[in-house]
């Protein structure tokens, strides 16, 4: 009779964890990022697309916990281009117990592979990168974010800069 009554306990208890734990799934961002250099600027212009992919579906970012992303920016403008890919891994804190609106902070560190050619100068090379968001997620499908990139400068170029995003869920598995 233990037995059968343990099996019954931990059929329940993995039932009701199982209900807790998030889906699987994706998320597309775009957004728009502003670059803080004016040589960057007047160089590839003053605001560039942003594309991101992120895990998870939104309505697991509830408390805090470990949070990643894959980010990627392209642009080019007059022979000049430029493309960086920067995946990080951080922490989120959500603030609020709203089940349609969800603010939090994120802050990550990760590494980043920039190829650019600006002028005469070509360069292409891995660094590391970190980034701080704040936002907020809206029904558990949007999100709203405003998000600032940094890396570190090299040959006197500063790729760091700021952007306004929205992502949505893509796909839950």
């Amino acid at each position: 009779m233990k037995l059968t009554s343990l099996i019954a306990v931990a059929a329940f208890a993995t039932g009701a964890f199982a209900q807790e734990q998030p889906r699987l799934g994706l998320q597309l961002g775009l957004g728009v990022f502003y670059p803080n250099s004016a040589y960057v600027r007047s160089t590839f212009g003053d605001s560039w697309t942003r594309i991101s992919i992120a895990p998870g579906t939104m309505g697991a970012y509830k408390g805090s916990g470990l949070d990643w992303d894959i980010n990627a920016i392209s642009v080019g403008r007059n022979g000049n281009r430029l493309f960086i890919i920067s995946p990080s891994v951080g922490f989120y804190k959500t603030f609020g117990n709203s089940p349609s609106n969800v603010p939090y902070f994120a802050a990550r560190l990760g590494g980043a592979y920039v190829d650019y050619r600006v002028g005469l100068g070509d360069d292409k090379y891995f660094t590391t990168s970190a980034n701080a968001e704040i936002g907020t997620t809206i029904n558990n499908r949007i999100n709203l974010n405003v998000r600032y990139d940094f890396f570190p400068k090299r040959n006197g170029l500063d790729f760091s800069g700021l952007s306004l995003n929205a992502r949505f869920v893509l796909v839950n598995f």
